[in-house]
């Protein structure tokens, strides 16, 4: 079974190509520092945070609509939700992990799972009918966006994250081959990230997202019961395209956007 799986063969051959440097106390730098020079990485937490906000607020109301507006029972409501689940399973494994960093990037497969669950919480609303097959269609929706969005922005922050801490070891032991000024080496440092700092910003982007996740469903149940399920549903809908509009600011990375936007010019630091 562990030959089966991608990940698992290449996994060797990029453990090969990959050379990892220990980087000493006074080179790492501090989280806020890191925040200014990188600002991806702190787009990316924020976005993680706003979709989880609204995502996790809507499928906590699904079960109030599905009885308030179609009179599911509880056995119906288990059904709704396993069909969800299983779809999402399916996506994420027979779908995301085959395309994901091989045919597109990240960020492609997470613009694709926040636009449909846009689509898939206007047929909710229901704006365009309230009959069961919009039902199916939103749950469907919501299920491909639940094996997208989340795995997909956490790889692309780790792979930002990643990135920026090769640089930052590869530039720390050419400066220190040609020059023994400390000055040097930590002036070098500066935006780039140590490898002891990627579990940190890996779970702070985590902490973004389970934040947004424990007060979607207090504001989501706010507008459900105080504005009604269309408004909350539209206003879901809505909110996922302005999170669309975020991702689409963020560049992939080992592109020239972050090379260029992001991530100091070290060959202009050693020449």
């Amino acid at each position: 079974m562990f030959k089966f799986f991608l990940e698992i063969k290449n996994r060797e051959k990029e453990d090969e190509s990959q050379t990892h440097f220990k980087l000493n106390e006074k080179d790492s730098i501090s989280y806020s520092t890191l925040s200014q020079c990188s600002p991806i990485l702190s787009k990316l937490s924020f976005i993680h945070f706003a979709f989880l906000l609204v995502f996790s607020g809507m499928e906590f109301t699904l079960t109030f609509l599905t009885h308030d507006r179609y009179q599911f029972s509880h056995s119906q409501q288990g059904y709704l939700l396993g069909f969800i689940g299983i779809i999402s399973a399916l996506i994420q494994g027979g779908y995301v992990r085959r395309v994901a960093h091989y045919r597109m990037t990240e960020k492609s497969l997470v613009i694709q799972g926040i636009l449909v669950c846009g689509i898939g919480l206007f047929c909710l609303s229901g704006i365009i009918g309230s009959g069961w097959m919009t039902v199916f269609i939103g749950a469907l929706c919501l299920a491909f966006t639940s094996g997208t969005v989340v795995n997909c922005l956490t790889s692309l922050a780790s792979l930002t994250s990643s990135y920026l801490s090769s640089l930052s070891s590869s530039s720390s032991s050419l400066l220190r081959s040609r020059s023994s000024s400390s000055t040097s080496v930590e002036s070098s440092s500066h935006g780039m990230v140590s490898h002891s700092q990627h579990g940190e910003i890996m779970g702070r982007f985590r902490s973004a997202g389970q934040l947004g996740r424990s007060m979607g469903p207090i504001f989501a149940c706010i507008l459900y019961w105080i504005l009604g399920s269309q408004w909350c549903y539209c206003l879901g809908s809505l909110s996922m395209i302005f999170v669309t509009i975020l991702v689409l600011g963020i560049p992939s990375p080992f592109t020239s956007g972050i090379r260029s936007s992001s991530i100091p010019n070290v060959n202009n630091k050693l020449d």
